[in-house]
């Protein structure tokens, strides 16, 4: 009797091993001081709906998603670890900059390779509330000396509305707003597309599997997908895999465009089983793609995170990828592709619908080897 081949999911891997990617929405996450979502006027939420003109476009603000206890449900403890992991997988970020608050974001981001140089800083003009928010201390740390860590056309000043509201007798404190929410023709609006279409913004065309020279990952070029054999611990059967979180996303976006996939997301009953799905799954189809495309016979794969300088990681015993996936299933959320309900229901939105038929074009199915029938079988 002749038997059918079993069959895999494998990344579609074309010459030179790149896969080529489809991705349609950019990701631009919004920061500034206290988010008033009640208020029409307040400016992370007048830059969202200006952004929101573009459907390429979607602009993310925390505090409009989630709560900070949210996130120790995916074992990210600290604002600093979640702010820099969601920096690292937007294709951009705007920081509206007005007080400490927004300042330590300023330094927080910047300091992060993977997200430098895709920070736009937008600032009220000194003279209009009496004092420059990019102080001395911001201007040669960032912005200064012969290679700066910030690109200075990239420090956006704005000329705002102004309220001055008394905040004790003796005190009082400006409230600012856009002026005309965007809508009329300004340098500040002109810069921030100009900011947008600039090419470190933009989504990442392609993926390129490929070995470091020396076992050195390479940092600062995100569409590159860096493996080699062996680890520090000598493990010769261990494909070490490092990847940016740009191109894990793109990955996990393919990954939850299998019908598969879906299924076991569906039938999950909590976040913690979700994430440990999608974990499985995106070893597997990873090993199958080192199989079929790389010609690698390996047993096992460890996927590292590059680029990625996260403070504290208080819960050593979680993976920066797990916690990683963990951010990726709240994404899922903010685009309105996956509902969540109490933590314990999970399904696929028709407004994935689109994105899916996009993502699963870098999807294909490929026969088994007898090696891997045999990892099979052992399983």
């Amino acid at each position: 009797m002749i038997m059918n081949p079993i069959t895999q999911n494998v990344l579609k891997l074309e010459r030179n091993n790149t896969l080529t990617l489809v991705g349609s929405r950019k990701i631009i996450f919004l920061c500034g001081v206290v988010f008033d979502n009640e208020n029409s006027k307040d400016k992370r939420t007048t830059l969202k709906n200006y952004l929101l003109n573009d459907p390429a476009l979607h602009p993310l603000i925390l505090e409009e998603n989630f709560g900070p206890r949210t996130y120790n449900r995916i074992n990210l403890h600290n604002l600093y670890d979640v702010e820099t992991l969601v920096a690292c997988f937007a294709n951009g970020t705007i920081i509206i900059h007005e007080s400490i608050s927004t300042g330590s974001e300023l330094g927080m981001l910047a300091a992060n390779k993977s997200v430098a140089s895709k920070l736009l800083v937008i600032h009220p003009d000194r003279d209009s509330v009496e004092e420059s928010k990019i102080t001395s201390f911001i201007y040669f740390a960032f912005y200064g000396g012969d290679k700066p860590v910030l690109d200075k056309k990239w420090a956006v000043p704005f000329y705002p509305a102004l309220e001055r509201k008394f905040d004790s007798n003796d005190r009082y404190v400006y409230h600012t707003t856009f002026p005309d929410n965007l809508e009329g023709n300004s340098y500040t609006r002109n810069t921030i597309g100009k900011f947008l279409a600039a090419p470190s913004v933009q989504l990442l065309k392609s993926l390129k599997f490929m070995k470091p020279k020396y076992l050195v990952p390479s940092v600062e070029q995100p569409s590159l997908v860096d493996y080699y054999l062996g680890g520090p611990e000598g493990d010769i059967e261990s494909l070490q895999i490092h990847i940016s979180p740009m191109a894990l996303r793109e990955l996990l976006f393919g990954l939850v465009s299998i019908d598969e996939v879906q299924d076991k997301v569906h039938n999950s009953t909590s976040l913690s089983e979700v994430m440990t799905v999608l974990e499985e799954e995106l070893q597997k189809l990873l090993l199958a793609t080192a199989e079929q495309k790389l010609a690698i016979k390996v047993l096992k794969i460890k996927i590292n995170l590059k680029g990625l300088e996260l403070s504290t990681f208080q819960d050593k015993t979680t993976s920066q990828l797990r916690k990683a996936i963990g951010l990726f299933i709240f994404l899922l959320k903010t685009l309105s592709y996956l509902s969540i309900e109490n933590d314990t229901h999970f399904k696929f939105k028709r407004d994935f619908n689109v994105a899916k038929a996009l993502y699963n074009q870098m999807i294909v199915q490929s026969a088994a080897s007898a090696f891997e029938d045999h990892m099979l079988e052992e399983a």
